[in-house]
């Protein structure tokens, strides 16, 4: 990439930059490329993800509509997350290094029917996406993560659920500072054996 567009290289790495990358390179599709191999998860804080190298296999959606109308999701990946508690149900995509887009489904099949479709978003933040929806206990949906037109790329993904008694918004995140990182995992090490 450097050599067909030094820009990339010397002065950003942008979403023009991606599309070339993967025009130009052999990129393998990520293993939830497709809705048949979705990966399971929970409340996450900021969970890396790629896009790049996903082939788009969901349908358009009229409720996925932005300003451009583009009504599809496009370059998706694909993850059943199941609610751990009731309560409002935040998934963003802020952050992320590309145009991104999300929507969320009810129900952890791949019918992925307009009647099914619980919210889907472009441009909430910048040009990443969020969405909020009503989840209850033990429900799994469906999150599939993609981009605008041909962009793709690399970011992170948050998912918090405001419900009792999950005990905040990212267990995982052990010191409370707002990541969860290794720094957590250090904590978790330093506190193991048996207790008092």
């Amino acid at each position: 990439v450097c050599s067909v567009d030094p820009f990339c290289c010397d002065v950003a790495w942008d979403g023009i930059c991606v599309s070339e990358a993967i025009a130009l390179c052999d990129f393998p599709a990520p293993k939830n490329d497709d809705c048949i191999n979705r990966i399971p998860i929970s409340e996450v804080c900021e969970m890396p993800f790629s896009t790049i190298g996903a082939t788009t296999d969901g349908p358009p959606h009229d409720g996925c509509l932005d300003g451009f109308t583009d009504p599809q999701v496009n370059q998706d990946i694909w993850f059943n997350y199941t609610a751990s508690c009731d309560g409002d149900v935040l998934i963003s995509l802020c952050g992320s290094g590309y145009d991104t887009k999300l929507a969320v489904y009810d129900g952890c099949t791949c019918d992925v029917s307009d009647a099914n479709l619980l919210a889907c978003d472009d441009d909430t933040c910048g040009l990443q996406s969020e969405v909020t929806f009503i989840a209850t206990a033990g429900n799994c949906y469906k999150v599939r993560v993609g981009g605008f037109g041909t962009a793709a790329g690399s970011g992170t993904m948050t998912i918090n659920n405001s419900g009792v008694p999950c005990g905040g918004d990212c267990p995982s995140d052990l010191n409370n500072d707002g990541v969860t990182n290794v720094l957590d995992l250090l904590d978790l090490i330093e506190a193991w054996g048996v207790c008092p």
